[in-house]
Formats: structure tokens, sequence, C-alpha cells
């Protein structure tokens, strides 16, 4: 039997904005049309829409707000369809010349079409650190809590803890 395949058609837009007294603004959108080559029952056309507002200072750090609203429909799979939406705070702090944290966390809602389908309502966040010696040395560190329907490899979703090193 053929391996399956999993192709991905996707768009994505972004733009950021200056406001008055070092605030901006980012607004984004993604769309994707998922298929697979044996499972048809997983294919689905995912949108998201998504923004920030936050405040920049001198040095390049950044606190604000951010939020993104996720739709998934399913070609085959009604049952499957879902919307989602997360909103909360997001961080991104130089630390000295060579140390970057970037850091978000919020609250999370998955609710499905089909009132049988297990749906979410939780906490998620990533802790990233990145240390850069120069352009070819360096150390990344992430900390995640997220939701995710494992790249659509299956109609469901689970909740993925990692703490990972790049280097």
């Amino acid at each position: 039997r053929e391996p399956e395949l999993r192709m991905e058609n996707a768009l994505f837009a972004s733009g950021e904005f200056s406001l008055p007294e070092q605030f901006t603004a980012e607004a984004r959108v993604d769309f994707a049309d998922i298929s697979f080559s044996e499972s048809d029952r997983l294919d689905l056309q995912r949108t998201t829409v998504g923004g920030s507002v936050g405040r920049a200072t001198v040095a390049g750090n950044w606190v604000g707000l951010d939020g993104e609203y996720l739709q998934g429909t399913y070609d085959e799979n009604p049952a499957s369809d879902f919307s989602e939406y997360s909103v909360g705070p997001r961080l991104e702090w130089r630390v000295g010349a060579r140390t970057q944290v970037t850091a978000a966390a919020g609250y999370t809602s998955r609710d499905y079409d089909d009132a049988t389908r297990r749906d979410y309502d939780g906490v998620t966040g990533r802790f990233k650190v990145e240390v850069t010696d120069d352009e070819r040395n360096g150390l990344s560190l992430s900390v995640y809590r997220d939701l995710s329907t494992l790249g659509d490899e299956i109609a469901d979703f689970a909740i993925v803890e990692r703490l990972a090193t790049d280097g």
C-alpha cells in the first residue's frame, strides 16, 4: 500500500501598523486547503484570522494582547467541523545583546459543530528563549502547551506539551 500523502495549499498575509505613543497593531489572515491522497474524510479548509495590539519600547521590546479565530471545515466529515478562538497576553523581550525571550499565554476554546464531539476550553501558551553568538552559533529553548489536530492527520485534537532545544 502506498503511504498517505498530505498536501497543503496555503495563503498567508499579515500587516503591521504603527500607532501613536509607541503602540503597534498587527493583523494576519491564513487560508489552507488540506487534502490527503487516501483519506478523503480528512480533507479540509482551514481559515485563521488574528491580530494583536501592544506597546513597543525604544529598546525593541514589546508587550500586548493577541487574539486569533480559526474555522475548520471538512469536505466529507461535517461532524469534525470546528471553530476555535484564543486570546491572551504576549511578550517579546531582549535580555542583553544576545538573548531574546518570547512568551504568550491565553485562553483557548474549541467548539465542534457536532454535539457528540469533545470540545476544549483551557489555557495554552508558549515560552521561547533564543541565545545567538553570531550568525553561525545559537541555542533555542521552547516550552509550549498547544491545541493541535496533529497536523490534521486525525480528525480530533490533542493537547501537546513539549520541551525542545535547537542548537
